[in-house]
Formats: structure tokens, sequence, C-alpha cells
């Protein structure tokens, strides 16, 4: 028989008729009937009545290999890499000694581990050396712990031995895979497995043992189990349901049963609120997934509800000692939209908890708080904006004054008066300044009891709570501008190690066009540019400088000489750090400026005497983005550094920045790199001619200097060289003979240089000549030298077309195998245009 008519009562007498297939397991058909008898699947107990004992007796047989199976499900994925894991700790967490003593207790009496017992058989000691002993051969271990349901139905395991299981778990509360899934994976798995395990001891095995016995009439269905095996031969069968809450709370302990057990929550939840809004609690601010789950199960398992209100705020913690979230607040307004103590957790949650959850909170409490008394409501707001940390800033409280400002519309001089106790000497300064941000925002106009306490309050506070308050001052009263706006400028320059970001910001938002104080405040601060550039960072100075361009639009001259006090001081930061914040700015800051300040230069010419290389080549980039070819300053500062500064490495940088910047050739500068080129440096040398080919003009004097360093011993300073006469000597004949000569270099990469160089000569008349060198080459020993040949000839014309193609088709002393050799000969043959 495939399938059958199940008849499933419910306690209240109502029946559910539906056809299922005999194949699937319980827990499929609890499943298929979960929506028609309201019950979820994980609370459901199906019960089979009127048990005949033949029957019974059948069934006992087919039963019992599915409760093994599912007291062992927690563990049979577990492997040896997760017992060695274990194993491997030199001090275990204390939850996890906790565990496994508890499975010691239970399976170290079986064959399969052997330990010594005492006179009840219970293992002894139960220590972490026994657990290690345990453990010491995965396989016997795993076995054990598999076996050991088995073990109980054959009357194995002795009641003391469990009785002392129980006592441990107990001891080590809490006991839970949820808890213990934080130390050990292997933990929380045993974890779950110990508490199926005595479930299976105290429930399962006496009533299997009755029903051994033939003693019980009743049988319910096992999960795993097929339906099939509890249907006699009859077309239809009944069965009976109950509703059980007992599973829910097992399940919200096993990590990856947690959400079933929410959901099924939300359907019965209501049957048990106490405890079932206490586990929802919980979740209402754990993962993502679970805390929309739990809201879900709230708002399907209750409406408005005050007692249910009442117990999900005994259930969360206070906002204060652990951050709410968005879901917490819904569920709580969800239950108590009129209750005020709901209203106060929302409160409170406006200065807790993320922006996102700051928000929501100031959302709902705009939707409830017209429901409640202002003046009580002004009272626990202003309460508890004093019950955040005092080292948050007025911008994390954005939220709670808005919630502020919006309840004094019904009560403003509440709200003022409760403001003005806050501002008063003998508090903190936190509260003082914290009072004055919230004073600002709630003020609607000038409130006499508030500028007076505020005014007093700028003559002894300094720092940030100075900042607060002169803000504050600002925003309520227009009169008190000039001491308020005195205030900042006196705090921008006051010697001590303050974040001055704050300061500068109060000053660019409130601050006056022309205000000569502000003006002088601002230039003296940037006047030690350097100084605060090291001491607060690059934002506070260019929010300085962006301030001053605006207070001070009628005195460019005060404006540039700021920019080139900031301009010098990221020059010089870019010099010792090459750090790209400060190359940035420096060369945007520098576009507005226009041509840069001879100071600047010398600044960042300073860089390359710097050590680090990478910081060398970052000065040499930005100063080439400063300057325009032509500038006489930046050619100037250059020429002092390569003939004041003692460093090779320095001078060799600055005689590389002379072809960014020289437009057209100078004698002073021609002259200069004759000079250097007599050095005895290689690198001056090498670092000048490579200079002077692209600053110099061709001339007699020129190309002899450059003739003169082609026999160098130093083959940079001959490959220099021999580019330099290319592009200096001004007879092309004698500049044939060089580079013909130039290949027979013993350095490869002067030779392929050469032959590169000889497709821009003229080479009338010599044609053979130059084929011929080619030729020899074509058997060089350095592949690329054999490619460069081989690409030179296939651009030869006219004569030296027929010498070219002989000298490809004369045969090699070695079989030509490069890839990029042959591929250079074949391109070249297509070019003279050989098959």
């Amino acid at each position: 028989m495939d399938a059958a008519t199940v008849v499933v009562r419910k306690l209240t007498g109502e029946t559910i008729e539906c056809q299922a297939d005999l194949s699937i397991t319980v827990d499929a058909f609890k499943h298929k009937i979960a929506e028609k008898v309201s019950v979820p699947a994980l609370c459901q107990r199906l019960t089979l009545h009127d048990v005949g004992e033949k029957f019974s007796e059948s069934l006992l047989q087919h039963m019992i290999p599915y409760h093994l199976q599912r007291v062992g499900e927690p563990i049979q994925d577990l492997s040896k890499s997760h017992v060695a894991e274990v194993k491997a700790f030199r001090n275990p967490p204390r939850m996890v000694v906790s565990c496994l003593t508890v499975v010691l207790a239970l399976v170290g009496s079986s064959k399969l581990i052997g330990s010594k017992t005492d006179a009840e058989g219970v293992p002894a000691p139960l220590s972490w050396e026994q657990c290690k002993f345990m453990m010491r051969d995965v396989k016997n271990f795993l076995g054990a712990v598999q076996n050991w349901p088995q073990e109980v139905l054959c009357g194995e395991v002795s009641e003391s031995q469990v009785r002392r299981a129980e006592e441990l778990i107990e001891q080590a509360q809490p006991f839970d895979p949820r808890h213990m899934a934080r130390a050990s994976f292997l933990g929380a798995r045993l974890c779950e497995w110990v508490l199926g395990a005595l479930k299976f001891y105290r429930v399962d095995a006496p009533r299997l043992a009755e029903q051994r016995a033939g003693g019980i009439a009743s049988v319910e269905l096992e999960n795993l189990a097929p339906l099939g095996i509890y249907c006699q031969e009859v077309s239809e069968f009944h069965l009976s349901l109950v509703a059980d809450l007992e599973p829910v709370w097992s399940a919200l302990q096993v990590h990856d049963k947690q959400l079933l057990a929410i959901q099924a929550l939300g359907v019965l939840g209501s049957k048990c609120p106490q405890r079932a809004l206490q586990e929802l609690a919980s979740k209402l601010l754990a993962s993502d997934q679970l805390r929309e789950a739990a809201l879900h199960s709230v708002r399907t398992a209750w409406t408005k509800d005050t007692e249910a209100a009442t117990l999900l705020l005994e259930s969360l913690p206070a906002p204060h000692t652990q951050q709410p979230t968005k879901e917490a607040l819904a569920a709580l307004v969800h239950l108590g939209p009129s209750d005020f103590r709901v209203l106060e957790w929302v409160i409170h949650a406006l200065n807790s908890g993320s922006d996102e959850t700051r928000h929501v909170a100031l959302q709902l409490f705009k939707s409830m708080e017209e429901n409640a008394d202002a003046d009580k409501v002004i009272a626990r707001i202003i309460s508890s904006m004093f019950q955040a940390a005092a080292d948050d800033p007025p911008s994390s409280q954005a939220c709670i004054f808005d919630a502020l400002v919006t309840a004094s519309k019904r009560d403003y001089q509440t709200a003022i008066s409760l403001l003005s106790e806050r501002l008063q000497p003998t508090q903190p300064t936190w509260v003082q300044s914290r009072a004055a941000a919230a004073a600002a925002q709630t003020a609607a106009e000038e409130e006499h009891s508030i500028t007076t306490a505020l005014r007093e309050l700028l003559k002894s506070l300094t720092g940030g709570h100075l900042v607060v308050v002169a803000a504050g001052l600002l925003q309520i009263s227009p009169a008190s501008y000039g001491e308020a706006i005195g205030s900042l400028c006196l705090e921008l320059n006051r010697n001590r190690g303050i974040d001055r970001l704050d300061t500068i910001n109060a000053l660019s938002k409130y601050a006056r066009e022309s205000d000569k104080s502000v003006i002088d405040g601002l230039s003296t601060y940037l006047l030690h540019a350097k100084r605060v550039l090291e001491k607060d960072g690059t934002p506070p100075i260019m929010a300085a400088l962006r301030t001053l361009k605006r207070v001070a639009e009628p005195y460019p001259d005060r404006i540039d000489e700021a920019r080139t006090g900031v301009l010098a001081a990221l020059a010089a930061k870019t010099a010792a750090t090459g750090g790209k914040e400060y190359m940035v700015k420096l060369v945007a800051l520098a576009k507005e400026q226009g041509a840069p300040p001879r100071t600047v230069l010398v600044e960042l010419a300073k860089g390359f005497q710097n050590h680090n290389n990478s910081v060398r080549d970052a000065c040499k980039g930005v100063f080439g983005k400063l300057c325009q070819p032509g500038d006489d300053t930046a050619i100037d500062v250059v020429m002092k550094a390569i003939q004041s500064d003692i460093y090779g490495w320095s001078r060799c940088a600055a005689i590389e920045m002379l072809p960014k910047i020289v437009a057209v050739p100078r004698p002073d500068v021609t002259g200069c790199l004759l000079e250097l080129c007599r050095e005895a440096d290689v690198a001056i040398q090498s670092a000048a001619l490579s200079a002077m080919r692209l600053c110099a003009s061709p001339s007699a004097e020129t190309a002899e200097v450059a003739r003169s360093h082609l026999q160098d011993t130093d083959e940079s300073v001959r490959l220099e060289a021999m580019q330099g006469l290319a592009a200096l000597e001004p007879k092309q004949e004698l500049l044939l003979d060089v580079l013909l000569e130039r290949t027979e270099d013993e350095a490869s990469i002067v030779v392929v240089t050469a032959i590169e160089l000889m497709a821009t000569v003229p080479a009338a008349g010599r044609e053979k000549e130059v084929c011929h060198k080619f030729a020899k080459l074509l058997q060089h020993a350095n592949s690329q030298v054999r490619e460069a040949a081989a690409s030179a000839l296939g651009r030869m014309t006219g004569d030296g077309r027929a010498f070219a193609i002989g000298a490809l088709e004369q045969p090699t002393h070695w079989p030509e195998t490069d890839i990029a050799v042959l591929r250079a000969r074949e391109t070249a043959r297509q070019k003279l245009g050989t098959p």
C-alpha cells in the first residue's frame, strides 16, 4: 500500500483528514499538515492509539533504528580533525572541559574507551587528562558515543552514570550548544548530543521498554521514521495531535535550528508568553536574519497587548547597557504603542546603538510622543540625554536633540527651564557643553537665561567644550557674536595639544565676511603652517585656509601670504615623506596660486636629498607638475641644488629635473652640464650626459665631450655618451662611424641602442659596410642583439636592399632557435620582398 487516508484529531476535537504518501517521513508529514492544523511541525506530537500487542512488537523493531539515528544526528559528521583540534588545546576553555567530562561520565565505561570506574560504575577521575585518554583513538571514541543509546537499551548504562552527568551539567550552566559553539565546534556538537542522549535515557528508553513489555497501547511517531511503518493493513488510520513547545526551547539552543524555532513561536508563542517573549527578546538583538524572524513572530503572535509589552520590556536589556536594534524597537511599539514605558525605552534608544537605529527610534518617537504628557516626555528626554558617555560628541546626539525640539513645541518653557539647570557652573563641563548644544537646537528665540549662562561658560571652558558652547551662543544670540567669535579665535591659537578642526569649522560656519579678528586669528594660525601641519595634520590647516579665503576675500594679499605658507609646509612634508596626501593637496593648491613661489620650490627640492629613492621620485614628479618649461625660478633652484648639494644622489635627482623645466637651450645650463660631465662620479656623468642630450644645442664642444666618454669603463656612461652624440654631433658622417664602432661594444644594451640609432643616420654609399656589420651581429651571443640586427636589415632600402637580402641568406654557425629572432628575420625578409 503506497498511500492512505490519515485522520488527525486535535485536543479541541477538531479533525483534519488528508491523503498521505506512506513512503515519506513522519517529519515531512508534519510539515505537510502544519498549516491545516495550525501547529508548526517542530511542535507537533503525533500519537497512534489502539496499537495491538502483535503490531506493537513489530512496530518496536522498526522504530528503534530511527530513535538511535535521531540521537546520533549531532555527531554523524564529526571527523578526526574536529577531535584533534580539541586535543591540541594546552589550556582548553572551561566550558569545553565541562562538556567533555559529561561525555566521559556517560561513555567512559564503554569497552571501546576502557576508563577506570569507581564503585558505582562512573568513570573516575573526571578530569581533562581522562578526557584526552577517552579521545586517544578517535574511531573508538566516536564509536562509543554513537553506540551509547544501544547500550542504554541493553541495560549497560547505570543510573549512577546518568545522574553524575546531570549533576555536572547543572554545575556547568549555561550548558547549551549555542554557547559552546563560541569555543569549539566539537564541543557544540557533543553538547547537543548529550542533551538528546539524556532525553532518550529519561523519556524514550523507558517508553520503548514499556512498549516491549506490551504495557502500552499508544505509540508516539518518530520524526525520522517512514509514515508507513505506523499504518496497519488498512486504508485509513487515525492519529491524535498535541502541540508541545518543549522542542522549541531545545531548538533555540542549536545554531542551525534557531530560525525554525523562532518561526514556531510566531504561531504558538502566545500559549506561553513569558518564556516565548524572553526567548524572542534575545533574538531581537541577534543577527540580522534572526532579528527579522523574531520581529515577525512578535507581530504574528500578539496584537496590541500591555501584558506582552511588559514581559518584553522586562526581557530586553536597557539601551544604555546593550545597543538596541530597530527590530526590538518595532516589536515594543507594536505591543505597546501608547505605553509610556515603551516610549521611555524608545527615548533611551535615541542616543544608543547605530545611526540607523537612532533614526528609527526618532521616527517611532514622533509617532508616539503626542499621546503622552509633554512635561514627562521632556524630562525623560533630557535625563536620557545625559546618560550617554561623557565623550560622545554633539553630532552623536542629533536624534535626541531632534526629539527634544519636537517635544518642546508642546511645552517650550519646561524644556528651556530644564536645560538652564544643566548649564549652571556646578555642573560638569561635558554636561554644560551638551546642554548648550541641545539649547541651540531647541531655543526658538534668544532666551535670557540660556544666553547669560553660555556667556559665563565662555570664560571658563576650553577645548571642545568651549567650541560647542560658542557655537550654541552664535546660533541663538546674534548680539553675542563678538564675544563668541573672540573666544574661538583665542582658542584657535592657544598653545595646547588640541584638535583645532572643530574650532576652525565653527569659525567657517559662523564668521562674518571681512571680520578682522577672524582674519588675524586664522593668519596667525597659518603663519606657523609647518609646525601646525606636524601637530594638527592636513584637515585643520586646509579648513583654515578655506575659511580665510571666504572671510578675507576683500584682502587678497592676506590670502596669498597664507596660501604660500601652506604650500611651503606641504612641500616640506612631501620632501620628508613623499606622502600622497601632501602631494595631492600641494599640486591642487599650487594651481590656485599660479607659478609656485621660490620658497615652495626650495622646500620641495630638499626632497632630492632624501635617502629613500621613492621619496626622491615623488618629489621630482611634483616638482615637474608645479613648474612650466622655461620657469627661471625653478631652473635657478635646481641649478643651485646641483652646484651646492653634497650628496651624489640629490645632485643626480636635480640634474634629471633639468630636461623637464628647460624649454630652450641656455648657455648657463649647458656650461653647468659640461662641467658635470668632467666629474669623477659615474652617476653624475651619466645623468649629465642624458640631460645635455635634451637641454643643449648641437655643437662641436658638446659633441666632443660626449665623444670623450665613449671609451668609459662604465656601460651606462658609454650608453648616455652615444645617445648624446646622436643628438649633438652636427656631422652625420662622423656619427655613423661612431655608431658602427659601438656595435662592437662589450655591453649588449650599447650594441642594441647603436643599431636602433643607425636607423636615423643617412648611410648613402656605405650600405655594404653597414650590412656587413649587421650580418656579423646576426651571430652575436645575445638574442636581443640578433633580433635588432635582423630588424635593421629589414629596414634597408635602395642599394642596401640587395646587401641586406644577402646578409639574411648567409648561413649561421649554429641554427637559430630564439622565437623573437626568427620572427624578426622573417619580418625582415617580407619587408625586403624575398620569399
